[in-house]
């Protein structure tokens, strides 16, 4: 049993190698498209053109066509670019199946129960997307730091006397990353003559957060109401800086009750790690009798009631 799975392995990953290193970039499949115009030259096919910029799930028109029949595909592309990143989602749909292939391999060699095998390949295959969600956190994590020092920046410009457009681009070079290059977005897309206030729903859906709501909110409203922006911005600077403060003082103050959900939600699979390295074979009594399998089903359903109550209590909103 165990050579073939290795033999298994083997080929998945020279498959996936073999795929890496092929598959064409975009200057050959541009080639590829011009090549299979010209040899159709003889019927006259008018070409659809836009100004606007399309939003691409792969780098090929039928796998592009294939995954904009799910509504679902564009909200995993809007994840990708909240975590700043610049992956295709039918490359993140690819790398998922096969580490969810590879875990459920994994998981029948070690374990055999068809249960674990379908939690080992929802494991593996969750990988990206856990990715994903962390580095988007991080992004936006670094966005709420730097948003208000971004606001006082805008705050200065204008009342130096530059106009909106120059305060953003301002912005855009003295703020560093992540948040400099979302603004430097924003002020591209305003050169290229998008209206800002699309521009600005557009760096809302990458930094879907509070502050940058407030902003938003603030800008817009400003825009098509009136008013002194410099004062408007001052007080969204010091709501932020205020939210900033309360927020750090709930995570002081709710640092022992996260440290206990981390504990207690990590302690039950290290143990059977632990258990299942030291003792081969011993957690087979538990998931191969019926009672037992019973018992461990119940008990991740109450750990997953556990694990929800914390949170509830720990997360407190500004």
């Amino acid at each position: 049993m165990l050579i073939p799975a290795v033999f298994v392995l083997l080929l998945l990953f020279s498959f996936i190698v073999v795929f890496f290193f092929s598959r064409s970039d975009e200057t050959q499949l541009a080639v590829k498209r011009r090549l299979a115009t010209l040899e159709d030259g003889q019927k006259f096919k008018p070409i659809e053109s836009t100004i606007l910029k399309q939003e691409r799930l792969s780098p090929t028109d039928p796998v592009h066509n294939m995954l904009a029949r799910f509504p679902w595909t564009f909200e995993l592309l809007d994840l990708v670019k909240q975590a700043g990143l610049d992956w295709w989602v039918s490359s993140i749909l690819f790398y998922s199946l096969v580490l969810a292939f590879v875990g459920a391999v994994i998981g029948y060699l070690r374990f055999g129960n068809f249960f674990l095998v379908l939690v080992t390949a929802a494991a593996t295959g969750a990988l990206p997307i856990a990715y994903l969600l962390f580095m988007r956190y991080r992004k936006l994590q670094a966005c709420d730091d730097q948003l208000p020092q971004a606001v006082e920046l805008m705050s200065r410009a204008l009342r130096a006397g530059h106009a909106l457009n120059s305060a953003i681009e301002m912005v855009s070079h003295d703020v560093p990353d992540p948040l400099g290059s979302e603004f430097r977005m924003v002020y591209e897309e305003q050169a290229l003559g998008l209206p800002l206030r699309d521009a600005l729903m557009n760096l809302l859906t990458r930094i879907p957060r509070d502050e940058m709501r407030f902003l938003t909110t603030a800008l817009l409203l400003q825009k098509e109401t009136g008013g002194n922006l410099v004062q408007i911005l001052d007080t969204t600077a010091d709501v932020m800086k205020q939210r900033k403060r309360v927020r750090g003082q709930i995570r002081v103050h709710t640092a022992q009750a996260r440290a206990s959900a981390w504990v207690v939600s990590g302690m039950p699979f290290i143990m059977f790690i632990l258990m299942s390295l030291l003792r081969p074979g011993y957690e087979n009594e538990m998931l191969n009798s019926p009672v037992g399998f019973k018992v461990f089903i119940g008990g991740c359903i109450m750990w997953a009631f556990g694990i929800m109550a914390v949170k509830k209590i720990a997360t407190i909103k500004v």
